[in-house]
C-alpha cells in the first residue's frame, strides 16, 4: 500500500475513534442515570444554572425555572446596611472584580457591581440581587434551598432571612441550609415550618445530635452507611456537588434524596421525559 493510503487509512481510523469516544460520552448523558430511585430523587441547581448566566443571579434562577428543577440552590449573606443579597464568596474578587468583603459595602455600592464582568458576555451587565427579588422571581415556580453563610454578624442575618421567608409566605416553598449548627438553631427558634439542614463537609461521628430536617453531604462523605444512619431517623439526605454522570449514578444507588449539581440536566434526562415528581419534603 502507498504512503498516501497509508495516511488516508489513518486518518479515517483516528476520527472513527474519536467517534467512538464522543458517542459514548453523549450515551453516558441518556443513559447512565438509571435505577429504581432515580424517578424520584430530589434535583437541586447548585446556585442556580449558571452556565449561560453568572452564579446566584437572577438570570440563573430564571434558567432553574426553565429547566423545570426542583430546587435552585443559593447563597445568602448581609450588606454592611443590613440588606440580605445572593452572594457565594466572602470577597466580591472573582466575581465583581472588586477585592472587597459585602460586609463592607453597603447595598448602594452592592447593587451598582457588575458579576459577569465579561466572562458571559462582553457587553451584558449583570447585578447581585437581593434574597427578597430572588424570591419574587421564583413566584410558585421553583422553590429554593437557601444557605446562610456564616460570615459577619449572623444572628441579625439570620433574623432578616427568616423575616424575608415569613414576609412573601415563603415557609413551605424553601429550606434552610448551613455549615453553622448555631444558624439553624436559630432559624427553628424563629419558625418552626420552616425546614432546615446541616451541610456536612467532612466526616461526622455522630448525625443524631444534629436536630434538623435534612443532611446536606459533601460527596466524598456519602457512604451507604451514612445515608442509612440518616434514613434510620427518618430525614432526607442530599449530596453536593455531584457533576459526573458516574458520580451521579453512583449516588442515585445509594438511595439518597437529593443531588446538588452544576449539570441539572443530565440528572433530569430520563425523569423530564417520564414527566415524574420527586419526592418533596
Amino acid at each position: 500500500m502507498k504512503r498516501a493510503n497509508y495516511k488516508i487509512l489513518y486518518a479515517v481510523m483516528v476520527v472513527l475513534i474519536f467517534g467512538l469516544l464522543f458517542s459514548g460520552s453523549n450515551n453516558i448523558k441518556a443513559d447512565t442515570i438509571t435505577g429504581k430511585n432515580n424517578n424520584n430523587i430530589t434535583v437541586i441547581a447548585h446556585r442556580g444554572i449558571y452556565f449561560n448566566e453568572p452564579e446566584n443571579s437572577l438570570e440563573a434562577i430564571e434558567d432553574s425555572i426553565k429547566h423545570k428543577v426542583d430546587y435552585a440552590e443559593i447563597d445568602v449573606q448581609e450588606t454592611n446596611d443590613g440588606v440580605v443579597v445572593l452572594m457565594h464568596d466572602k470577597n466580591l474578587r472573582r466575581l465583581a472584580g472588586v477585592n472587597k468583603t459585602v460586609d463592607e459595602l453597603s447595598y448602594n455600592d452592592i447593587e451598582k457591581l457588575n458579576i459577569s464582568r465579561g466572562i458571559f458576555n462582553k457587553k451584558k451587565i449583570t447585578r447581585i440581587p437581593t434574597l427578597n427579588s430572588v424570591i419574587r422571581k421564583c413566584d410558585n415556580r421553583v422553590k429554593l434551598i437557601i444557605e446562610i453563610k456564616p460570615y459577619g454578624n449572623t444572628v441579625d442575618l439570620t433574623n432578616k432571612v427568616v423575616d424575608i421567608i415569613k414576609k412573601n409566605n415563603f415557609e413551605k416553598k424553601c429550606l434552610v441550609h448551613s455549615m453553622s449548627y448555631r444558624i439553624l438553631v436559630q432559624v427553628k427558634s424563629l419558625d418552626s415550618e420552616i425546614k432546615t439542614g446541616y451541610i456536612v463537609c467532612r466526616p461526622v461521628r455522630n448525625l443524631s445530635a444534629f436536630n434538623v430536617d435534612f443532611f446536606s453531604v459533601r460527596n466524598i462523605c456519602a457512604t451507604k452507611k451514612v445515608v442509612s444512619i440518616i434514613h434510620s431517623k427518618h430525614k432526607k439526605i442530599f449530596v453536593w456537588t455531584v457533576d459526573n454522570p458516574y458520580a451521579m449514578q453512583h449516588v442515585v444507588s445509594l438511595k439518597a434524596d437529593g443531588i446538588i449539581t452544576d449539570r441539572p440536566s443530565i440528572l433530569m434526562g430520563k425523569r423530564v421525559n417520564k414527566v415524574t415528581k420527586a419526592k418533596k419534603f
